[in-house]
């Protein structure tokens, strides 16, 4: 894990999860964070954690990989489910990816509409589906007009899988990805109403435009071309109707 992931990527990926938490808190539910939880755990020979080997194994998948989040009812109304929450801030620049996808599964996919979680993550949450476990992941995208998405794992669609046990091209952690498509995921605001029976969104609008305003970057990766990145910029904005910055990863 180089240095830009841990000063960067980990520290945005916090506030979006702090500031979900304080939502679902202010809509009365109850938020049991599981981050303390793995840290106790990974101190415990923290070599093995990271070992490649070992992301076969579903013991230590399903703790290593444990969801951000639990979300409690009290009023028992909605069943209790892990919450993951995911800051992706950097589109895809070449087309080689969205090429292959669209090729190879007849797809007519977009760099807006093209995620990625990490792929031991979406098989650990997959793990917890088929146990009968509710896994919901949270996805804010910054590249993407709807910017925030919510669902549960079975119902992502995956586009294609990292095959390999490192990703070295990758611009922060080298985990192997798996893409999904936005075009599938259903808004935040959707899942809120579908899912959680919610139907007095103002506390919705008020974390949305929190989060536009927040959130209103893209990540460039060194190895990007100026004139690449920005045309890349430029569809974005056009598609987001909103201006942005760049903030470079190194």
């Amino acid at each position: 894990m180089s240095n830009n992931f841990t000063d960067l990527r980990l520290p945005i990926g916090k506030v979006l999860e702090n500031k979900i938490t304080k939502f679902f808190q202010d809509l009365d539910l109850i938020v049991l964070p599981t981050e303390k939880f793995k840290q106790s755990l990974t101190k415990e020979q923290p070599n093995v954690w990271q070992s490649d080997f070992l992301k076969k194994n579903k013991t230590i998948l399903m703790l290593r990989y444990l969801p951000d989040l639990i979300v409690l009812d009290k009023s028992n109304k909605i069943e209790s489910f892990f919450l993951d929450t995911k800051v992706m801030f950097t589109p895809v620049y070449l087309k080689t990816l969205p090429d292959l996808i669209n090729k190879t599964l007849n797809e007519n996919i977009t760099l807006d509409n093209l995620g990625l979680i990490e792929r031991e993550a979406y098989t650990t949450y997959m793990l917890y589906q088929k146990a009968g476990i509710k896994v919901a992941v949270l996805a804010l995208c910054t590249y993407n007009p709807e910017l925030i998405f919510c669902d549960y794992i079975e119902k992502i669609k995956t586009l294609f899988t990292e095959k390999q046990n490192r990703n070295y091209f990758s611009s922060g952690s080298t985990t192997p990805r798996v893409n999904i498509d936005f075009r599938e995921m259903s808004s935040f605001k959707d899942f809120l109403s579908k899912e959680l029976k919610l139907n007095n969104f103002n506390k919705f609008h008020e974390l949305y435009k929190d989060l536009e305003k927040e959130f209103n970057f893209i990540g460039l990766p060194r190895t990007i071309r100026s004139e690449t990145a920005n045309e890349v910029k430029v569809y974005i904005e056009k598609k987001c109707n909103k201006k942005l910055i760049f903030k470079n990863l190194f």
